[in-house]
């Protein structure tokens, strides 16, 4: 099914995905109360086809479950439109993580990640969410590959762990702020040529000691600094 389509006057502007084509609807949602959003508020994007209502796949109660009674289908992309039907999507769902109390709210990834990536020092990012026990939140927790030239001793990466975290804590706000710090790795845990994103959370519930001696849970493999 083709939702959107790319136009080269569009396509500079960072996680935009196409322009939906004719026919097709999209709304977006919130991720916590489930109302409508307006333009330019990110949440879960849904979109139907107003022109040949799709009733749902035969014997597949699973995957029905992602259209709703009005036909509109849960596409599991966290993102927005703009007022010219325009589709951004920014992250998945299910890498969204759940901060703050009460209901809570949800925050995405790979915004945490491009402010840390800014940092000279870091080669490459990822953050996951660890789950505090007490409060059933997450804390977002940078994983951060550093440059060759940043890694010389261990003293060396401390300093530059510190210093990223602050470095990326200034520009983030609020609930954005990487709570849970940051950890250095030589490489980052893989399945299928995708980094392994379950495992890096297994790897937050390390101590910092089990870090820097390599004691991990049995089913996560070393993949501390090397200093």
């Amino acid at each position: 099914m083709l939702i959107a389509i790319q136009r080269d006057d569009e396509s500079r502007r960072s996680g935009y995905s196409g322009t939906l084509v004719n026919g097709m609807q999209a709304k977006v949602i919130s991720t916590v109360t489930g109302q409508e959003l307006g333009v330019g508020e990110a949440g879960e994007i849904l979109v139907r086809n107003q022109l040949c209502r799709f009733k749902g796949y035969k014997d597949n109660k699973v995957a029905n479950c992602d259209f709703d009674s009005e036909g509109w289908f849960h596409t599991g992309d966290y993102g927005y439109l703009d007022e010219n039907c325009n589709v951004f999507i920014m992250d998945r769902i299910k890498e969204l993580l759940k901060v703050g109390g009460g209901y809570g709210t949800h925050i995405s990834t790979a915004e945490l990640e491009a402010v840390v990536f800014e940092h000279p020092a870091v080669a490459s990012a990822v953050v996951v969410g660890i789950r505090n026990d007490f409060t059933q939140l997450d804390e977002p927790t940078a994983f951060v590959i550093l440059k060759p030239e940043y890694h010389q001793n261990t003293s060396l990466t401390q300093h530059f762990r510190r210093d990223i975290l602050h470095f990326a804590n200034q520009k983030l706000t609020g609930l954005q702020r990487l709570t849970g710090g940051v950890r250095c790795l030589s490489q980052f845990p893989t399945t299928g040529f995708k980094i392994n994103r379950r495992q890096l959370k297994q790897m937050g519930h390390a101590s910092e000691k089990d870090m820097a001696s390599g004691l991990f849970p049995s089913s996560v493999p070393n993949y501390s600094q090397s200093v």
